[in-house]
């Protein structure tokens, strides 16, 4: 007998095989094949999706902070992650994940330019904080 995980499936036959899921299913079988695939990004990223639609904001900032770890160099992963922070007013976390975030993708143009635009209280203490970054 053959696993799942030794298939290569790809991501239309996963999601195929969601669509055919209730609705109140899908996020215990998206964690379930996470579990099974740990390296499947577009998999991590639906799962992030799905929590989002169905309103499990602590869910969904607990499965994006898990990602920062697993899959560290998608920048998705990264800016969901601030996202969720930002939309809880974590804004001492939101420094927080940005200067991880510069420590695994520390050439992406994208990181830099949401790092410099994320509103700060005053412009030196951003500047310091990108130091300390650095």
């Amino acid at each position: 007998m053959v696993a799942l995980k030794d298939m290569p499936c790809t991501p239309q036959v996963i999601f195929f095989y969601l669509g055919c899921l209730p609705h109140s299913q899908q996020s215990s079988a998206l964690e379930r094949l996470r579990y099974i695939m740990p390296t499947n990004t577009e998999l991590a990223l639906r799962l992030l999706q799905q929590e989002w639609c169905d309103g499990n904001i602590e869910h969904l900032k607990l499965q994006a902070r898990m990602l920062t770890s697993s899959v560290p160099h998608c920048l998705p992963v990264w800016r969901i992650a601030v996202a969720v922070e930002r939309e809880l007013n974590g804004r001492v976390e939101v420094r927080h994940l940005y200067s991880q975030a510069l420590q695994k993708l520390p050439l992406c143009a994208t990181l830099w330019k949401d790092v410099i635009f994320f509103p700060t209280n005053t412009y030196p203490e951003l500047i310091s904080s990108i130091y300390r970054m650095l």
